[in-house]
């Protein structure tokens, strides 16, 4: 299959602005012509020159001639006859040969010359087995291999070429989705790719240090100019490279933080907005490709609609990636042991640490994270672990992580099927020994209210009520009086006010399950309406951020992975009109009725970095004079 025309120029154009001779068609495939020109022939002639030449960016048409013939000679036409197309693979085995006998002329001022040799190939060789034949691949692995071995300054240049072997051709025109067939031929060429990037790993052991760069910048990104462009292939693209892991795992770490690093970046791109609901029906079969695009592969439509559908493309794309990096980790969960299952949450861990926790309006990607930790109950004290250490340490910890740490621990205990309400209550009384301990020492001092000064105190309250909002039920199971054992009035009613600040959903929620256990809060509430602060509020609306990690998850495609352990929002259920509603001013009921604890879904806030050990930190339960003055 012969390249596009601005893909086939990718090369070329470097060395000369105009346009290369072609062979006559009466020519093409001349052996003859081809031998003389060969890029043996081409370093023998060119050997004390050449390499100049390349640096200067000189112009010459002896290597372009070359490389069309070369352009030429694997292009396979439709109406190839099988003898036609064994004299066509016989002639591309003999050049192979001449590259290799060529090798020997090379030095690194050939550097140029063979990154664009390689270029060219990249775009022009077909991996699978339906166009390229297993004597071509053998002739192509003598060659690299000769020149890895002669040349390690050639490693990055090959490994580039190799990782092409990843990718999928563009869609066909008019086809929104790839066939069975096309997916089989990529697999089959994937496959070849793999093969010689292993060879090329046990030949030079230092290119693992170039791969994950080499790998980056081969991942395809969407750009606006991009025709080819569709959201099938990044996730195709990740899952072959998630294969080499299966040969090198020295790799994991650098690779599965490149691919986490795009996953990040297509996740920030899209708006919640642009992904449909559980409730809304699906267009199409399947809804992969909700788009329409025209003859040359471009989206169809006005400048509103195609922004519209750029993003629909992007959130496709997102679900896509997730889909297949979900069932990586389910299938690498089922086969190792429990050292090696440790090991990958290590990695994942440290990615997250390093990356997830700190990106702005990441939406999805952390659910990486919750779904290797429902693999396993150790991997989730771990979790919990690493969150409430970063919690508690406030001296070497900034208060912006620690907040953030904070709404990942409520909303991995609020969302989460799989964790025992034990470990829920150990973390509640975590949180609760922390809110004591700062009532102990900032309220005596408090002349003020004061939200950026103790807005990590703040975010412990409100991220406490937002747990017990959603567990009250199994948390009221092992003590009828948890409330009062974990003293919740002195909490509320102190000077502090966490009212004010905490989100009204969440208030709205908590206050009526305090009422069915006969703790009235109503009058807090209503001279909330005439508190004053004094400083400008920058967190929310209301103040403490309504940040909430592990909100619903509504990528249609990778949903499955995480909806048979998610907890969806069930309010309380009162037979009667609460105090909170009757007492409260109507323009608080009036607020409160517009939105449900669906309204505290909103994007990530803060950019944060550190590292960070991890272990299990809940100790074993306290009395209740711990939570007293």
């Amino acid at each position: 299959m012969m390249a596009s025309p601005q893909m086939m120029s990718k090369g070329r154009v470097l060395l000369t602005q105009s346009t290369p001779s072609t062979m006559p068609s009466s020519q093409k495939g001349n052996t003859n012509s081809f031998r003389s020109n060969s890029f043996q022939n081409l370093i023998e002639e060119h050997k004390n020159v050449f390499g100049v030449l390349m640096k200067e960016n000189a112009s010459n048409a002896r290597f372009n001639e070359y490389l069309s013939q070369l352009n030429e000679l694997f292009d396979q036409e439709e109406e190839e006859t099988s003898i036609q197309n064994r004299e066509r693979e016989k002639r591309i085995v003999e050049e192979f040969a001449n590259m290799e006998r060529g090798v020997g002329s090379l030095n690194e001022n050939s550097k140029r010359l063979v990154s664009l040799l390689f270029e060219e190939l990249e775009e022009m060789f077909c991996w699978n087995e339906s166009k390229s034949s297993d004597s071509v691949i053998i002739s192509l692995q003598k060659f690299i291999i000769t020149l890895l071995s002669a040349h390690n300054w050639t490693s990055s240049i090959i490994i580039r070429f190799l990782l092409s072997s990843f990718l999928i051709q563009p869609l066909s025109s008019g086809n929104s989705r790839y066939s069975p067939k096309e997916l089989e031929d990529q697999r089959s060429g994937a496959k070849r790719g793999h093969s010689l990037l292993k060879l090329v790993f046990e030949i030079a052991p230092s290119s693992l240090n170039l791969f994950k760069l080499e790998f980056s910048q081969m991942y395809p990104i969407y750009r606006n100019s991009n025709r080819e462009w569709n959201p099938f292939m990044p996730s195709i693209y990740v899952e072959n490279g998630l294969g080499v892991l299966n040969y090198e795992s020295r790799l994991a770490q650098n690779l599965l933080s490149s691919i986490i690093e795009e996953v990040l970046k297509t996740d920030v791109f899209i708006r919640l907005e642009d992904v449909p609901d559980d409730d809304e029906e699906a267009d199409g079969e399947e809804c992969l490709f909700p788009v329409e695009l025209d003859q040359d592969g471009m989206i169809l439509g006005n400048a509103a609609s195609l922004n519209n559908r750029k993003m629909t493309l992007r959130a496709t794309e997102l679900d896509l990636l997730m889909s297949v990096l979900f069932k990586w980790i389910e299938n690498q969960m089922s086969c190792l042991d429990t050292e090696g299952q440790l090991n990958l949450f290590g990695i994942f861990l440290e990615i997250f640490d390093r990356m997830i926790i700190q990106t702005k309006q990441s939406k999805y990607t952390q659910f990486l994270l919750w779904f290797l930790t429902q693999k396993n109950p150790n991997l989730v004290d771990h979790f919990l672990g690493y969150l409430t250490n970063v919690v508690q340490d406030f001296q070497t910890m900034s208060s912006g992580k620690r907040q953030v740490s904070s709404c990942y621990v409520a909303s991995f205990l609020a969302r989460s099927t799989f964790i025992p309400i034990e470990s829920i209550e150990k973390c509640i009384i975590i949180f609760m020994d922390q809110i004591h301990k700062y009532l102990d020492k900032f309220q005596e001092s408090l002349n003020y209210l004061e939200y950026e000064k103790h807005s990590m105190f703040y975010t412990m309250v409100q991220s406490t009520l937002y747990i017990i909002c959603f567990h009250h039920n199994n948390l009221a199971d092992l003590n009828p009086d948890y409330l009062n054992y974990f003293d919740i009035q002195r909490i509320i009613r102190s000077a502090f006010n966490p009212f004010k600040f905490c989100l009204p959903e969440i208030v709205k929620e908590f206050t009526k399950i305090c009422e069915k256990s006969g703790i009235n809060f109503v009058d807090i509430v209503a001279s909330n309406d005439r508190v004053v602060v004094t400083t400008k509020m920058k967190a929310g609306a209301h103040g403490v951020d309504g940040y909430f990690p592990f909100d619903p998850y509504l990528l249609e495609e990778s949903s499955p992975y995480i909806t048979p352990y998610y907890r969806k929002w069930q309010p309380e259920d009162l037979d009667a009109e609460s105090d909170y509603e009757s007492e409260a001013s109507s323009s608080q009921v009036e607020d409160l009725e517009d939105g449900s604890f669906k309204a505290m879904s909103i994007t990530p806030k803060y950019r944060l970095s550190s590292s960070y050990g991890f272990s299990l930190s809940p100790s074993d339960l306290s009395p209740v004079n711990r939570f007293k003055v």
